[in-house]
């Protein structure tokens, strides 16, 4: 079929160019018919300038929308490669630059029941938010294959819609899409794919007819259409080839599958990146700003990105804000406190007249940090000074040292000394005596603040002991503190130590879980119906809003908006099980093997990643040869909304929720033999590659216990520098697991373990941090053996092979005599916790 296509292509280009040819088509007259009557239109458009940019909104943010224009049934591989790779990527750039990107695909994004007048009135009305938010200069992304797409007849489109955008009769939608969107402005931010017909070749004859055009209008209109393009925009046509792999059923119906778009990807990629630079060039990256100016900026994205999804929620704000305004007289209930335990009240300055913190408690998932967010937005909208902390929200944002250096610079409005943070970040008693200063100081300027801390159970405490010691009894009148926290028991202990106002966040009904799908997948254009929605929310039993945005989340990524309500019907109806389908997807989809990895390494690691090793630890360790950057760049992308980046300095790419560890466990790492696997890495990386001694120390020795590598272990613990920081008593007891579990002495014949002449005086013979000399140090763990409690050191059986008058020396391994020793041969010994009990009468061999 596709041959007999370019056959009739080959035969029309010939007939245009064949001066003899007797006269012009029908078909080519009425094409020829459109574009005369743009061309008259479009003087009307040859004087129009685009407006000066509009002044940055709120906070500085700028809103960029892409429109894409394209026939359907032949583009849905290149719109899956946009939804799942293009778009997460710009907007992830557009973030660091205050703008919000946002992709208008309208694969399913029309109703349901829309007429064909009311759909074509609704595409178009969509490119013209993209022409009101961009200044007339839409960002608009065009896919030119070998269709021209479905010409509405007469009765199809309304006089209204005619008459409002020119319309040409006799040219389809998407032809319409690309004359208002670029066309007739000449728009600089529209970008033009055109895709090399070749791989129809090898597209089988029952699918092929869904990629080329079926009459010679529509064949006469592309041929037009695509002469005039490269024209009209000659810096921003893009030609791009594809290969046909076969069939794909991955939505549930048949699909061609075609490979080879990552060029097509890249360019896209590289077009709107200088586009909306060029567009907005005085959007500052975060890059250019302090670290200080960057944790502000990256909280502040944060909240707006929290608090757009707060649904329901209204009378929790207002009762928020009453507290905020007079907390004296707010409509809060009230708990009255039990015995102070670590916020001693005789460590700050408390007066009669001080106002009680307000906490705000809920499960996790359920919504109290959008809610915060969202009561931050509206304070500061409302004229409120605010300083808020959401802990989370970035790498440093769980270090309470930091946290406390930027409320006592918002309370004493001046930079804190360098001197004054070192010694603040390693005194309790410090941060009590700074901060109850800096609070008694504010009061005296008699302004007001609102301190808002989300969840205050995620602060990081050198000392768990000192859990939230840093935070007062009370607050000065004129400050308003609210904190946030989850069912976390030793922090509900803590806040409850003292009198405070409480605020449970309750569970959502149904008809809010449906709004808050319906302004999640509103976001982009997507619209469910009613039938959908109420699927959504009684078959998947969804009962938060972290459940319902990670449902959306994967509707909004399905492309085939015809399987919309079987994908519906097919989600599972929990949340471990919605998490096991998100991650099936990603593994299908991922190329390259590194969201496994990625996964499978976090989930088995006792701390996650660290940020410095990621490519190494996604790469080859026998080779040393790191994963390429790109890899994990996508990787990252595709699983942003399950990651967290924790810890400071040192930072970890870990999970968002604890529900994605049993998820992982369930559905990927699912033998105990796969989860060795993944610690063998681990152990292999830290052990043979890591330059870093503080994570060596840290995760190697659980690991190699982990996997049962004991030779590896003893040769770490005893040769390796890195181990002189593994305290003596986790020595002994790594070392321990290591030891040959065979009694000696007593009726169990044995062999004692000698040390000779020679290296009896010599030191980091057990422990190459040890400066005692061999002889008083245990053959163990190298600890000192002064003490009266030690034991002398033998071998089993097994291991005191030899002749029973013979032994060797067991630092050098010399052959020694048991009847005839030199004057400074001894017997070893076993430090205090080697030897303790019977642990002094086990073998003394370490190893496999």
């Amino acid at each position: 079929m596709y041959q007999k296509y370019k056959h009739q292509m080959d035969s029309q280009e010939k007939r245009s160019h064949d001066q003899m040819a007797p006269e012009m088509s029908d078909a080519a007259r009425r094409v020829e018919s459109c574009w005369e009557q743009i061309d008259t239109e479009d003087k009307k458009y040859q004087d129009w300038k685009p407006p000066p940019p509009d002044l940055p909104g709120f906070m500085g943010w700028r809103t960029v929308r892409i429109f894409v224009s394209s026939t359907f049934t032949d583009f849905f591989n290149e719109r899956e490669i946009l939804v799942k790779k293009v778009f997460p990527e710009l907007r992830e750039w557009g973030s660091e630059r205050k703008i919000r990107i946002i992709d208008c695909d309208l694969r399913w994004g029309v109703p349901q029941d829309s007429t064909t007048a009311e759909t074509i009135a609704i595409c178009m009305e969509e490119l013209d938010t993209c022409h009101q938010v961009n200044e007339g200069e839409p960002f608009f992304l065009n896919l030119v294959g070998e269709r021209y797409g479905w010409i509405p007849g007469g009765g199809d489109i309304t006089e209204e819609v005619m008459q409002k955008y020119d319309w040409v009769e006799g040219t389809s939608i998407t032809f319409m899409e690309v004359l208002h969107g670029a066309y007739r402005k000449k728009n600089p931010n529209a970008a033009f794919f055109l895709r090399d017909p070749a791989f129809l070749s090898e597209v089988s004859e029952t699918h092929v007819s869904r990629f080329i055009e079926a009459v010679d209008l529509g064949r006469e209109h592309l041929k037009m259409f695509k002469t005039r393009l490269k024209q009209q925009f000659p810096d921003q046509i893009f030609n791009y080839s594809v290969q046909a792999a076969g069939m794909s059923s991955s939505t549930g119906r048949e699909k061609v599958q075609l490979t080879g778009l990552d060029d097509f990807a890249d360019q896209c990629l590289e077009f709107f990146k200088s586009a909306i630079t060029r567009k907005y060039p005085e959007q500052l990256t975060l890059a250019t700003l302090s670290l200080e100016e960057q944790e502000k900026e990256l909280q502040r994205i944060f909240i707006i990105e929290k608090a757009e999804l707060v649904i329901g929620r209204e009378q929790e704000v207002q009762t928020l804000m009453g507290y905020m305004t007079d907390p004296g007289s707010c409509d809060l209930s009230k708990i009255d406190g039990g015995e102070a335990g670590i916020r001693k009240p005789d460590l700050w300055t408390l007066t009669p007249e001080d106002n009680l913190l307000c906490v705000v408690q809920a499960k996790s998932g359920w919504g109290k940090t959008s809610l915060l967010a969202h009561l931050v937005l509206t304070a500061i909208e409302k004229g409120h000074k605010i300083f808020y902390h959401f802990s989370g929200s970035t790498s440093r944002s769980r270090d309470t040292s930091d946290m406390l250096f930027r409320l006592m610079e918002a309370l004493t409005e001046k930079e804190v000394l360098q001197e004054e943070r070192e010694n603040f970040s390693t005194s309790v008693s410090k941060q009590q005596e700074l901060l109850n200063k800096a609070l008694v100081k504010f009061q005296e300027t008699g302004r007001k603040l609102t301190i808002v801390i989300d969840a205050v159970n995620e602060l990081n405490q050198s000392n768990l002991v000192d859990h939230l010691s840093w935070l007062p009894p009370s607050v000065p009148s004129n400050i308003a503190l609210i904190v946030s926290c989850n069912e976390h028991p030793p922090t509900l202990a803590r806040l409850k130590e003292h009198p405070c106002y409480w605020m449970t966040v309750g569970e959502l009904g149904e008809s809010h879980m449906r709004s808050i799908a319906v302004s999640y997948l509103g976001r982009y254009n997507k619209h469910l119906h009613k039938d959908q929605l109420t699927a959504l929310t009684q078959d998947t039993k969804v009962d938060s809003p972290l459940w319902m945005t990670l449902v959306c989340e994967e509707l909004r990524v399905f492309g085939d908006f015809q399987m919309v309500t079987q994908k519906i019907h097919s989600l599972p109806d929990t949340l471990d099980g919605l998490f096991g389908v998100i991650f099936n997807r990603l593994l299908a989809e991922d190329d390259t093997g590194c969201i496994k990895k990625a996964v499978c390494l976090i989930a088995t690691s006792p701390s996650g990643m660290a940020t410095e090793d990621v490519l190494k630890l996604l790469g080859d360790v026998g080779t040393r040869e790191e994963a390429p950057p790109l890899h994990w760049a996508l990787a990252r992308r595709h699983l942003k909304p399950y990651l967290r980046v924790a810890g400071f300095p040192a930072e970890f790419v870990t999970f968002s929720h604890e529900k994605i560890f049993k998820a992982v466990e369930g559905h990927v790492i699912t033998s105990r033999d796969e989860r060795n696997k993944w610690q063998l890495h681990l152990a292999d990386f830290y052990q043979y590659w890591s330059d870093n001694s503080r994570l060596r120390t840290l995760l190697l020795p659980d690991l190699l216990r982990n996997v049962g590598l004991k030779d590896r272990m003893v040769k770490f613990m005893t040769t390796d520098k890195d181990s002189w920081a593994v305290s003596p008593y986790q020595r002994s007891s790594y070392l321990r697991w290591c030891r040959c579990t065979r009694p000696t002495g007593g009726s169990w014949s044995s062999k004692p373990v000698m040390i000779c002449t020679f290296c009896r005086h010599k030191q980091q013979c057990f422990n190459p941090a040890n400066r005692w000399q061999a002889h008083v140090s245990c053959v163990i763990c190298g600890a000192n053996c002064f003490s009266h409690m030690t034991a002398t050191a033998s071998l089993c059986t097994f291991h005191g092979v030899g002749t029973p008058t013979s032994a060797k020396c067991v630092i050098c391994n010399r052959h020694m005599s048991l009847q005839v020793k030199m004057s400074g041969d001894i017997q070893g010994r076993l430090c205090g916790q080697c030897g303790f009990g019977n642990y002094g009468k086990m073998c003394s061999y370490v190893g496999q």
